[in-house]
């Protein structure tokens, strides 16, 4: 038998035992839900009772006070108390019809209990006119709903316990179920997760490559221009301003030349990470060309805060930040535009940056240039640079 044929007879098995188990417990959800139906009518049967033995105290009671009483009123407190009793005996025996043998015996019970009410009556009719009654009043006794209380208590216990033991089959078949279900698909579970990780991997690694520069890690001119338009938005609504600073990496093409590219590529890193390190936690730091980065930085457009950092960053890029590579080789020109002042939307804002940063080229190495705005009307502004 070769392994198809293995196979094939494998899975028919196992669908031909699923099918008979199926049917089994089919069958005995049927039977469980029988039983369960009979408990419920044994309930009523109990309470239906009860409400038969409450209404037939309350009758000897009332019978008792006419006796003590021998008024009218008392006279007919009872014959209320009886008809309370009567509607009580037929609801009693309108649930009892599925078992003729309680239903009998209730029945004898109620023919008992209406000949002793007709003595009673004629009892109180004598007092009424003030006669003597033939024999003393006295309460009957309610041993015979006890009894019958107690036979129906007794089946509904023994239906309690098959119902107990039926759950109790169905746990343990519904853990070995689970079980065995666990043990078939644990393995194709496995194999999906691995591939959803695998799928969610590369969807990441290509997210990150569609939005990062992937020499530094930084985010790229895509995802830049995202985030502007957001800021502006929020911006715009606020009130803020922010400004634009284009850092362009002179000297870059040297260490290209004489230590290779993977210096190249050591050295942008280490720049990024720099960069980032300098940076405050609200700022957006991207990489948008090989030797251009821009840093998004936060505050008043006439604040001196903004001229603080970009001489930090200035001095900070000058000093080694690769081993074997002295420092000074690379220096930096930082361009500076300002929103709203500047520009409005992305573009306008990158290239006023752009053109401040060709002013801060003009004025040499290490420096840094922006647009200073004229105090008198109509003059223009002027560039203000300086460098270090």
């Amino acid at each position: 038998m070769n392994q198809s044929y293995r196979k094939l007879l494998l899975i028919s098995l196992t669908a031909a035992c699923v099918v008979a188990l199926g049917v089994w417990l089919s069958m005995d959800y049927r039977n469980f839900l029988s039983d369960e139906q009979n408990q419920d009518t044994l309930h009523t049967q109990i309470t239906n009772l009860h409400a038969v033995q409450d209404a037939h105290y309350g009758l000897e009671l009332a019978y008792a006070t006419a006796v003590q009483e021998g008024a009218g009123k008392a006279l007919v407190q009872y014959r209320q108390a009886r008809q309370r009793w009567e509607a009580a005996l037929q609801l009693a025996l309108q649930n009892l019809e599925g078992s003729p043998q309680l239903h009998h015996t209730l029945n004898t019970l109620a023919d008992d209990a209406r000949v002793r009410m007709g003595r009673e009556a004629q009892t109180l009719e004598t007092i009424q006119t003030g006669g003597i009654p033939a024999e003393p009043p006295s309460f009957s006794g309610l041993d015979a709903y006890a009894r019958l209380e107690a036979t129906l208590q007794t089946q509904h216990e023994l239906l309690d316990a098959r119902l107990g033991s039926k759950i109790r089959r169905f746990f343990y078949i519904a853990i070995a179920l689970t079980l065995v279900l666990f043990s078939l698909l644990g393995t194709a579970l496995c194999i999906m997760n691995f591939a959803r990780l695998r799928v969610r991997t590369l969807e990441h690694k290509l997210k990150e490559e569609a939005t990062h520069n992937e020499q530094t890690g930084l985010a790229n001119r895509r995802y830049l221009n995202d985030w502007l338009r957001a800021q502006i938005s929020t911006a715009s609504r606020m009130g803020d301003s922010f400004n634009v600073m284009l850092l362009n990496l002179d000297g870059l093409d040297q260490i290209s030349q004489t230590y290779g590219e993977a210096m190249t590529t050591e050295f942008l890193k280490a720049t990024a990470q720099r960069l980032v390190s300098n940076s405050r936690a609200g700022d957006f730091t991207a990489h948008i060309g090989n030797n251009e980065f821009v840093v998004i930085f936060s505050c008043e457009p006439d604040s001196r805060e903004v001229g603080r950092f970009a001489e930090r960053l200035i001095r900070h890029l000058k000093k080694p930040i690769v081993p074997d590579l002295p420092g000074g080789l690379v220096t930096v020109s930082i361009g500076m535009a300002n929103y709203p002042a500047d520009g409005t939307t992305p573009d306008t804002l990158l290239d006023a940056a752009s053109v401040a940063m060709q002013q801060a080229k003009r004025a040499g190495n290490a420096a840094y240039a922006y647009k200073l705005e004229s105090r008198r009307e109509g003059l223009p502004g002027v560039w203000e640079v300086s460098r270090f």
